[in-house]
């Protein structure tokens, strides 16, 4: 009797042990920057955002056209936002530094109501039927290519 009281006691003082409860360390969730910019006559700076998530967000004030690099990382979406006003169309191109090939496409577009139309390709003509935010989500092809990281640069055209 005295052994099964020592052995409860033991287990009770063993269990109240921080080392016995294995606490995980809560994630460490960061914003990640986001380029942003006015496109005017010439092409936007370039820029390349860091993070795990990397959103980029174009202005169209003088011209139709903007331009953005992006740093595309494998598994990760690249978003692209812009505020359509008036246009009716616009046609996303993607493009690869120094005609290097990489696997990577507009896959995806979220319209203002919240609507989602894809996948695409590379060169694309799309009829914009809202005015408002898009938001464009690139990613890599997995039914033609291998997963890939690199650079691209997208440029998005809008017209009436």
């Amino acid at each position: 009797m005295i052994i099964r009281y020592s052995l409860i006691a033991s287990l009770i003082a063993l269990s109240s042990c921080s080392n016995w409860v294995d606490t995980p360390t809560p994630p460490v969730i960061s914003n990640p920057p986001v380029a942003t910019w006015t496109v005017g006559g010439e092409l936007p700076p370039t820029s390349v955002a860091t993070g795990s998530t990397p959103k980029y967000t174009l202005s169209f004030a003088d011209t139709n056209t903007g331009t953005v690099i992006v740093r595309h990382i494998t598994g990760v979406r690249t978003h692209v936002y812009f505020v359509n006003s008036d246009s009716k169309t616009a046609r996303v191109i993607v493009t690869f530094p120094g005609g290097a090939q990489g696997n990577l496409r507009w896959s995806q577009v979220v319209m203002p109501d919240g609507n989602m139309d894809g996948p695409f390709g590379q060169d694309t003509n799309y009829t914009l039927t809202q005015t408002g935010r898009y938001e464009l989500i690139f990613h890599e092809n997995m039914m033609t290519g291998d997963p890939w990281t690199g650079d691209a640069q997208i440029a998005i055209t809008l017209g009436k």
